[in-house]
């Protein structure tokens, strides 16, 4: 009887010592899988918002007597997107996903111009797109995947009184994305896109040339009509999976890199205007540090810092010629460095995978460069003139951000996001009485976070 109660003894104790090593790591834990495969056919929807930046292009000339010449990147609109989409995933290996899919969306990415009581607006109708998606499956559960593809979209032009104008686009797009598994069949994902369509001329017979992109943040969930294993049978789960103890509370650091666009509201109260409004795009990146408490099984809570710097802006080359005088105008106007001090709140589908929405303060530096130039033509026998001044300015920016993303634990302590956020700034003058400018921003990001969750 004493041998059998040490031994139970022992057992107690070994079973104690593994349960509290097993939740430090997750390599310490070895776990069944169900057997289940991503392959299927998949029908879902997805909201989300974004911006569409446009590059005009016009040019005019009276050979001898007149010529004028403008690139403007960009006339910038934003708003709101909601779609439905269908799709077939084939699970090509153990860790690898291939797949087709199909969305259509309604869109309300508009530019707003205001002029008293007249207003104009321009944007996409709907986007309507055709891709092909890559995966990896980072856990069974958690897929990280590249996007891209064929984009088709309708623009109109509303002007006040009734008048509209439309023109259709064909273009492209790439995006990348984080999906996780609910459960068996239902889908959530993070994804962010960029679509660049080709030039139209809008029926001006060449003289304007509009060039629009779009960047979009949504959220999406899909659901596994009808999933299959491996030999092509229906795959339902055969045995519950003993999952590891992992903790995602303590601190962590890391970088992001992505890219974005930027819409400027600008307002005159002199003339009685506002411009939603003056666009721009391009890259960005930025280093972060914070701390995660897991408050539950299911919920974890944080903090997060962020600064960085980027390259996203608007451009303007115009030239103009009146007989033997010229003019021109290079400027642009970017965001080049930013910072934010975030709050974060997570839930855990599995616990390698939290699905969170972020929030907080932001700060941006704004700078604005251009040179103005004069030539003068003096003709046979005449002396040539030329000059040219440089401008500059910068603003600093104060407003909030608000956004959402996937991560998951690719080791112990290494994971991966994917990220989007919309920031909003307040509104300032650049030293101009009666003109104001609020921009807001749209960024997708790809990260990694190196956890100290043994401390």
């Amino acid at each position: 009887m004493k041998t059998i109660l040490r031994g139970a003894a022992a057992l107690a104790a070994l079973a104690a010592f593994s349960g509290v090593h097993g939740t430090a790591k997750a390599a310490d834990v070895t776990y069944s899988e169900p057997v289940y495969s991503w392959s299927g056919i998949y029908v879902g929807g997805y909201v989300g918002a974004g911006a569409t930046v446009a590059r005009a292009e016009a040019d005019a000339e009276i050979p001898q007597v007149f010529s004028f010449d403008a690139d403007f990147k960009g006339i910038g609109g934003e708003g709101l997107l909601a779609g439905g989409l269908i799709g077939y995933n084939w699970q090509v290996s153990e860790q690898f996903v291939l797949g087709v899919q199909g969305d259509l969306g309604w869109t309300d990415l508009e530019a707003k111009l205001e002029l008293g009581d007249a207003e104009a607006k321009a944007g996409p109708d709907f986007i309507a797109n055709a891709s092909l998606r890559a995966g990896y499956l980072v856990t069974p559960e958690t897929l990280f995947y590249l996007i891209g593809g064929y984009s088709y979209a309708e623009y109109k032009l509303d002007l006040d009184g009734g008048d509209d104008f439309d023109q259709d686009y064909d273009g492209f797009h790439v995006g990348t994305g984080m999906e996780t598994r609910l459960t068996d069949r239902l889908t959530a994902r993070i994804e962010y896109r960029y679509t660049k369509f080709g030039g139209e001329d809008w029926d001006t017979d060449g003289f304007l040339e509009i060039t629009p992109s779009v960047h979009t943040g949504t959220l999406g969930i899909a659901y596994n009509l009808f999933p299959t294993a491996g030999d092509g049978q229906i795959a339902t789960p055969v045995a519950d999976i003993v999952e590891p103890q992992v903790s995602w509370t303590g601190f962590y650091v890391g970088a992001n890199g992505g890219a974005g666009a930027v819409v400027n509201r600008i307002t005159g109260d002199d003339v009685d205007a506002e411009f939603d409004g003056v666009g721009g795009e391009g890259i960005l990146g930025s280093l972060m540090a914070g701390y995660n408490w897991q408050a539950s099984e299911r919920f974890v809570l944080g903090i997060q810092g962020d600064i960085g710097i980027a390259d996203i802006k608007s451009e303007l080359d115009a030239s103009l010629a009146a007989g033997p005088l010229g003019f021109g105008l290079n400027a642009d106007a970017k965001l080049d460095w930013f910072a934010s001090a975030s709050v974060r709140a997570g839930y855990l589908p599995s616990p390698d995978t939290m699905i969170y929405v972020i929030g907080g303060y932001s700060y941006a530096h704004y700078k604005l460069d251009g040179e103005l130039s004069v030539t003068l033509d003096g003709g046979e026998g005449g002396e040539d003139f030329s000059d040219s001044a440089k401008f500059g300015a910068s603003q600093d920016y104060n407003g909030y951000h608000v956004g959402t993303g996937i991560e998951s634990m690719l080791t112990d302590n290494l994971t991966a996001r994917v990220e989007y956020r919309f920031t909003q700034y307040g509104k300032e003058d650049w030293g101009i009485d009666g003109l104001e400018v609020a921009p807001s921003s749209h960024t997708g990001t790809i990260g990694f976070a190196w956890l100290f969750n043994d401390l």
